[in-house]
């Protein structure tokens, strides 16, 4: 009926509002060399990384490589999403002539932990966490696929597909492992690695900096002048 209508109409009105806002706050902070890979895109809606919003990310990291070669802020607050999606971004991240400084402003799991390791420095707030675990993915029969799964325990109808999709999980997980191990050199062995991501547990961004996953930690996040954060 009409009251129907009304609220309708008043509540594309309020999504209209929240996009328009989010695009003005988006572009002013792009004018400060910063970019938000964030947890909501309203107040209910969680925002994963998906291979479009990824590619919303490359787009504004390529934008701000033509602009200048000044570092790009890379504000993470994520609870992560497509494996495919983060692997873009980290080429871009590596690809870019700019020196990426990812920021870990609140929880930071998942892929979006990839991504915050890959960047060119890697501060974390003191109040923030990094969650990391191996890698998953929803097969059929409701079966959740790990690149450490036992087929035994698989159902012989979908074998087949399971153990090409877990070889496949195997090879990009031991390049995760490695990178990780790469960039925290010494300090962290691959097999040391893979048992933190085992371990499934929220780093403190004391463990984080303890574990060389960071190179500082902050109090805050200066978003007038990113450069002055203490």
């Amino acid at each position: 009926g009409i009251l129907y209508t009304r609220k309708i109409k008043k509540s594309n009105k309020r999504r209209l509002k929240l996009s328009v806002k989010k695009q003005l706050t988006e572009d002013i902070l792009l004018t400060r060399r910063i970019i938000y890979i964030e947890n909501k895109e309203d107040l209910k809606v969680k925002n994963k990384i998906t291979l479009e919003y990824a590619s919303r990310i490359i787009k504004s990291i390529q934008y701000l490589n033509s602009k200048s070669s000044r570092p790009i802020y890379l504000i993470l607050e994520s609870d992560g999403g497509s494996v495919e999606a983060g692997m873009k971004i980290k080429d871009a991240i590596e690809s870019s002539r700019s020196k990426i400084i990812g920021v870990a402003t609140g929880d930071v799991m998942s892929i979006a932990s990839y991504i915050f390791e890959v960047c060119s420095e890697r501060w974390i707030v003191d109040s923030s966490h990094v969650f990391l675990h191996p890698m998953w993915v929803e097969m059929e029969f409701k079966i959740r696929l790990t690149p450490h799964t036992n087929l035994s325990d698989v159902s012989t109808a979908i074998i087949d597909r399971a153990k090409e999709q877990r070889d496949k999980m195997r090879k990009e997980q031991r390049e995760i492992y490695n990178q990780y191990a790469t960039r925290i050199g010494s300090k962290m062995t691959q097999m040391q690695v893979k048992r933190l991501f085992l371990a499934k547990r929220a780093l403190t961004a004391k463990s984080v900096l303890e574990n060389a996953l960071a190179d500082k930690i902050i109090k805050e996040f200066n978003f007038d002048k990113p450069g002055q954060s203490i």
